[in-house]
């Protein structure tokens, strides 16, 4: 596990309340990779606590891609939703 070859070089505004373009825009450029070598041919995989949009975990994998990672795959620990999708889950599940 190495938890220092995907860094944050930039502060950005929450992402909480922004569209999804303004997410894309806010977070574009916030991260680099420190050692290419660490990543360079090699399978990734990403670990984040809140899945949103994706627009945080897809940022960070296009710069591990530029930087010549092989694959890069996404695990979270959960996942927000609208409160009118959670709606919409639970008539589907109900429907079940």
């Amino acid at each position: 596990m190495n938890t220092k070859c995907l860094i944050r070089q930039r502060e950005t505004v929450p992402q909480a309340g922004l569209t999804r373009h303004q997410r894309r825009q806010n977070i574009r450029g916030a991260f680099a990779v420190s050692d290419a070598e660490a990543v360079r041919g090699r399978d990734i995989l990403l670990i984040d606590d809140v899945f949103t949009t994706g627009t945080t975990i897809s940022e960070c994998a296009r710069v591990l891609r530029r930087a010549g990672a092989a694959t890069v795959y996404a695990a979270t620990v959960a996942r927000a939703l609208k409160a009118d999708r959670i709606g919409m889950q639970r008539e589907v599940r109900e429907a079940a």
